[in-house]
C-alpha cells in the first residue's frame, strides 16, 4: 500500500466510530504512523472533520419544522417555509466551505521538533517541486557564496556531495527560522539540469532536539529516501529522490559518519 491508496482508504474512517483494528482500516493507519507526511495529512482532515461536525451543531433547527413535518406532506411545505430552510440550508453550506478553507490553508504548526523539520521539506520536494530557485546555477561555489551572503546557515558539503553538479538554491524559513535549499544532480538521472537529491540546512539551535538526528537511520517517506546529519552546528537533511540517487546519499552517508 502506497500513500496515494492509504489516503482513499483514510478518507471514509470515521475515528471513534470505525475499529482502528478493522483489516480495512489498520495497514493505512499503520503507513500513518511511520509516514510523517502521511501523518501530517491525516491530522489536517482529522481538524476539517472536527470543525465540520462542530459547524453542523451550530446550526439551529427552523422554528415549527417538527410540527410542519408531523401535519404536512413534503408537497404541501409552504413557500415560506421552502425559502427559510433554503436559507438555512445556504447559510451552512458557506459557513462549512469558510471553515475546510480556512483549515486546509492554515501551515501545520503541531510539531516543532526535528520529525516536523523532516516533514515539512519532504513536502516541498514532493508536493511542490519543481519551483523557481532563487538562483539557478551548476557551480556549487556561486551557490554556497550566495546563500552566506543572504544569512543563510554557512555549511560544508560532505566529500561524496562536493563532487556532484549544483542546480540552484532557494531562501526557505521554518518555524520562523533561516533554511537554505541546495539542489543537485547525481549525474545519473541522465537529466543534467533536472535535479535528483536536495539538501537542506539549518542551525540546529532551530529544533528542540538536535541529538535526535542521526546518520545511521534512513527515514523513506513516498519516492524520496531522507538523510539527516549534524556537522559545525548546522542540522542537514538529504532527500534523494528516485533510485539512481540512492548509492550516492549512501556514500554521504557513508562520509559523515566518519565526522
Amino acid at each position: 500500500m502506497d500513500s496515494r491508496q492509504a489516503k482513499e482508504i483514510l478518507l471514509l474512517y470515521r475515528e471513534g466510530i470505525d475499529r482502528p483494528d478493522d483489516p480495512e482500516f489498520a495497514e493505512a493507519l499503520a503507513l500513518a504512523s511511520r509516514d510523517p507526511v502521511l501523518a501530517t495529512w491525516l491530522e489536517q482532515q482529522r481538524a476539517v472533520r472536527s470543525a465540520l461536525r462542530a459547524s453542523f451543531k451550530q446550526i439551529a433547527v427552523p422554528e415549527g419544522l417538527k410540527e410542519q413535518i408531523v401535519s404536512e406532506r413534503r408537497a404541501r411545505m409552504t413557500l415560506a417555509f421552502k425559502r427559510k430552510a433554503l436559507l438555512a440550508s445556504a447559510a451552512a453550506a458557506v459557513l462549512l466551505i469558510a471553515t475546510a478553507v480556512v483549515i486546509l490553508n492554515r501551515p501545520p504548526g503541531e510539531d516543532k521538533h526535528f520529525s516536523g523539520f523532516q516533514s515539512r521539506m519532504a513536502g516541498i520536494v514532493l508536493r511542490s517541486y519543481p519551483q523557481q530557485m532563487d538562483l539557478a546555477t551548476n557551480d556549487l561555489g556561486q551557490i554556497h557564496q550566495y546563500l552566506v551572503k543572504q544569512g543563510q546557515p554557512d555549511y560544508i558539503l560532505p566529500a561524496a556531495l562536493a563532487k556532484t553538479a549544483g542546480t540552484g538554491c532557494k531562501l526557505l524559513t521554518w518555524q520562523g527560522k533561516p533554511v537554505s535549499m541546495v539542489c543537485l544532480n547525481s549525474g545519473k538521472n541522465g537529466k543534467p539540469r533536472q535535479p535528483d537529491l536536495f539538501l537542506f540546512i539549518i542551525n540546529q539551535t532551530a529544533v528542540p532536539d538536535p541529538s535526535s538526528v542521526s546518520p545511521r537511520e534512513l527515514v523513506q517517506v513516498s519516492k524520496l529516501s531522507l538523510l539527516s546529519w549534524k556537522q559545525n552546528g548546522n542540522l542537514y537533511l538529504l532527500g534523494a529522490l528516485g533510485p539512481q540517487a540512492k548509492p550516492l546519499q549512501d556514500s554521504v552517508a557513508a562520509d559523515v559518519q566518519r565526522l
